[in-house]
């Protein structure tokens, strides 16, 4: 139906009711949602055993149905060479495990999966790929970061950062990362 409305709707805009903004999400340096979701093997993993390992989380909100996620996963095995050692890479899915597996069983990351999008609505990332930084110390480092673009632009400036900062954020506007 909202295809059809879309294609009569002759070039004028369309009102949307609760489908927020892109970049809406939590404020930097606030905690992040605690959960729990089980892995593409099945196997529970809660938010706190992923800040257990002391490295910042770089959290993709994916879906095996996104075609712009589909075209990241070449850049995001590149990305993990780069900065795996630094950070851990998460990508929180929709879907079941069988085509989560043969979308992004590729990737070096750990793929949690979510039936509700009870997490993503959480994180306010309710458009996909979504992309946040995680200290590793459970608080928000950036603003969502959304869309192919945005992301590869996200790469870009982490890269050219010392990442031997303890924690970082991204300020809304600037998109440059500083110590937190």
């Amino acid at each position: 139906i909202e295809v059809l409305e879309i294609i009569s709707g002759e070039g004028k805009e369309i009102e949307r009711e609760n489908i927020g903004h892109p970049e809406d999400g939590l404020p930097i340096g606030a905690p992040a949602p605690d959960f729990v979701l089980p892995d593409i093997n099945g196997k529970n993993v809660a938010f706190e055993h992923l800040l257990m390992q002391g490295k910042p989380l770089l959290f993709f909100f994916v879906s095996p149905n996104c075609n712009p996620c589909n075209a990241l996963i070449p850049e995001i095995k590149d990305w993990q060479k780069t900065l795996g050692a630094k950070f851990n890479f998460v990508f929180v899915s929709s879907g079941d495990a069988k085509e989560n597996r043969e979308k992004f069983g590729e990737v070096n990351a750990q793929v949690l999966l979510e039936k509700e999008k009870q997490v993503s609505n959480e994180f306010s990332a309710i458009w996909t790929p979504t992309v946040i930084l995680i200290n590793s110390d459970g608080t928000i480092g950036s603003r969502n970061v959304v869309g192919d673009k945005a992301i590869r632009e996200l790469f870009k400036k982490i890269k050219a950062e010392n990442l031997d900062k303890e924690n970082f954020y991204i300020p809304t506007g600037e998109n440059s990362l500083q110590k937190l």
